[in-house]
C-alpha cells in the first residue's frame, strides 16, 4: 500500500525545495547591464526574441545572438 501522508503528494512544497524556488527569484529581480539581442545576418534586423524567419528579408535561420550592454538613461543616474 501507498503512503499518501507524503507532502508531495497533498502539493506542499519541501523546505529545500522553497528556498531554492525563492533564491531564483530574487536574481531575476536584479538589475543587469547585459541583455542578449538577435540580428539577421541578411539585412540586419532586429529582435529581442529569436525567430526561425526574418520578418524583413523572409531569409530562414539567419538570425545570431549578441550580447550588448543596457543604456542607462540620465534619469536612471543619482548624483
Amino acid at each position: 500500500m501507498l503512503k499518501r501522508e507524503s507532502r508531495a503528494f497533498y502539493g506542499e512544497k519541501s523546505p529545500v525545495r522553497a528556498a531554492a524556488a525563492s533564491a531564483g527569484k530574487e536574481d531575476k529581480n536584479m538589475a543587469k547591464g547585459k541583455t542578449t539581442v538577435y540580428f539577421c545576418q541578411e539585412c540586419g534586423y532586429e529582435s529581442a526574441k529569436w525567430m526561425g524567419q526574418c520578418p524583413a528579408c523572409h531569409e530562414w535561420n539567419s538570425f545570431v545572438e549578441e550580447t550588448v550592454e543596457k543604456k542607462v538613461s540620465a534619469r536612471g543616474k543619482c548624483g
